[in-house]
């Protein structure tokens, strides 16, 4: 009998340690695998997964999820007060996404390389409990954020060139890029349509003033970045091309009929719909055709999220809000500052980003769902569709990025000649204002390569420069094909940036925020028009010769 129980409790032992995997139901496997990315795509599994993990989500975890938060690209130590408090912050809150920019000191970005934010993102997966939805302003690809990546122009230079398929190629390379380095989703591409060409904000960020041509290079950025693995998001509904303000220092008034609506500013965020686009953001701007309240902008409309966007265009995916943290918000909500994420949600938004305090947003949020101002099952609604997000980029299954793949992936020579040939394609120039010396006045678009842009005098004829701004290199910029030249009256050559708002500043190409440029080019400065991008700046020449530097 002895004999008996002691193998039954050795059997017992055997079975209890064979068992003792399926035990651990708390350990995520997905914290330790490598992500291989692919295309977008929720099957059963996912799905399986995201009912799953929403039954067992307590109010505070699901109301978590609903917020995105700022993430500096930066190298940390692990005790660092930063990194102890973003851990802390997502641990806390149950944050469900990030939003990855960069540390800024004064105009300057502070930019990293890919290596830094691959291993940030990395350690922030592994603390999370559950998957993190990771984004970025990738407007111009990764390099706008990110050193050592493939440099893109703005979008209006893809407009430029004519061809959709650019922009396909761009939104291609720029998901192949973020998902190496662990970023899953980019706010981009950038639906408005810029007819206000003294617009502050939106302009060459723009893909132009034509609502057809816009809407052409918005679906093909889409049909790339889903090619290449990444969430796509159509932004800043319902338009903010035509505003006079910039959103994140004050509120903007979208002006125009619902007819002008219709016309102008929808189309591009139709077809977008059409294209797939995964999520839409809100623009914290006040439109009066749509919503008469004054003091009520689109991101806090209902009958603009709920209402246009969702019912009457019929979109199903994510709605983002712009950072909770700008002033066209943060100003009508100054005195309750959680109340913006409050109303934000109930106007129809699934996911806020960046609350200008976390602390009192959550509180906020977590509160009006514990009082049924926010009714449980709307909330399940917006849980759920993140929780597919993350599903459908496999993070359920994996989500770490693999940091030696980082240099096989990022910046392949092939994609950085793609870059610089589409930025070289798009130059025009502009013939036939004479100058005291002879020659012409020759206006074209900004520089755009491997280098920082910036501002450089150089000699028409040896091409030496003569001056540059800090973070210019020279020779790269005289080998680089899509130059801007201003022939001057004492025969330099100017190179300079163009913007809107410049120029309606009495034609200056110089943005007025650009310190301490040298006394003969704010001189050039003030005397000849400009071309930005393309032709959309130039109503006023339209007379002159436009020709093709691109070789064709």
């Amino acid at each position: 009998m002895l004999l008996f129980y002691g193998m039954l409790r050795h059997f017992l032992l055997i079975a209890l340690l064979l068992a003792a995997p399926c035990f651990a139901w708390g350990k995520d496997k997905s914290k330790d695998r490598v992500q291989t990315p692919g295309p977008i795509h929720l099957d059963k599994g996912g799905k399986k997964w995201t009912e799953k993990t929403l039954r067992k989500m307590s109010p505070e975890e699901k109301v978590g999820q609903l917020f995105g938060i700022k993430v500096l690209a930066q190298f940390l130590n692990d005790a660092d007060p930063k990194w102890i408090q973003l851990r802390d912050n997502v641990l806390k809150y149950h944050v469900g996404s990030l939003v990855m920019t960069v540390p800024v000191e004064g105009a300057v970005l502070l930019k990293s390389q890919p290596y830094v934010a691959a291993e940030l993102f990395n350690r922030l997966q592994k603390t999370s409990k559950l998957p993190l939805l990771v984004a970025a302003d990738f407007e111009r690809g990764l390099s706008m954020r990110i050193n050592g990546t493939t440099v893109f122009p703005h979008a209006m230079a893809f407009t430029a060139t004519g061809k959709t398929e650019h922009a396909e190629v761009f939104g291609r390379i720029s998901a192949l890029e973020s998902r190496a380095i662990g970023v899953h989703w980019n706010f981009f591409p950038v639906a408005d349509v810029n007819s206000n060409p003294a617009n502050p904000v939106i302009n060459i960020r723009s893909f132009g003033e034509d609502p057809k041509q816009v809407g052409d290079f918005v679906a093909a950025y889409i049909r790339g970045a889903h090619e290449g693995g990444m969430l796509a998001t159509a932004k800043h509904f319902p338009g903010h091309g035509e505003t006079a303000t910039d959103s994140h220092l004050g509120v903007a008034e979208v002006t125009g009929d619902r007819a002008r609506l219709e016309a102008v500013e929808l189309p591009p965020f139709k077809r977008a719909i059409e294209a797939g686009v995964d999520a839409v953001m809100v623009a914290h701007v006040t439109v009066p055709a749509l919503d008469a309240e004054p003091n009520r902008v689109a991101t806090t409309s209902k009958a603009i999220v709920d209402g246009l966007l969702k019912e009457e265009m019929g979109f199903k995916g994510i709605v983002v809000t712009d950072a909770l943290d700008m002033a066209g918000l943060t100003r009508l909500y100054a005195k309750d500052i959680g109340r913006a994420a409050v109303e934000s949600f109930k106007a129809g938004n699934d996911v806020l980003i960046i609350p200008a305090n976390l602390d009192a947003s959550y509180r906020s949020m977590l509160q009006a769902v514990r009082s049924g101002e926010i009714d449980r099952q709307r909330l399940d609604q917006s849980v759920r569709k993140i929780l597919e997000a993350k599903a459908s980029l496999g993070l359920n299954k994996a989500r770490l990025v693999d940091l030696s793949q980082l240099s096989s992936v990022v910046a392949r020579p092939e994609n950085v000649a793609a870059g610089q040939g589409i930025a070289a394609e798009q130059v025009y120039l502009q013939r036939g204002l004479p100058n005291s010396v002879g020659g012409s006045v020759v206006v074209g678009a900004i520089h755009y390569g491997t280098t920082a842009e910036g501002l450089v005098a150089a000699d028409w004829a040896t091409g030496k420069v003569m001056w540059q701004a800090a973070g210019m290199g020279g020779g790269a910029i005289l080998e680089a094909e899509n130059r801007l030249y201003i022939h001057g009256e004492n025969g330099e050559v100017i190179l300079a940036e163009a913007t809107p708002e410049a120029y309606r500043e009495k034609g200056r190409f110089m943005p007025p925020d650009r310190p301490k440029r040298t006394r003969a080019a704010m001189e050039m400065a003030w005397t000849y028009p400009v071309v930005a991008n393309g032709r959309l700046y130039i109503r006023e020449l339209e007379s002159l010769w436009c020709y093709d530097i691109s070789g064709k």
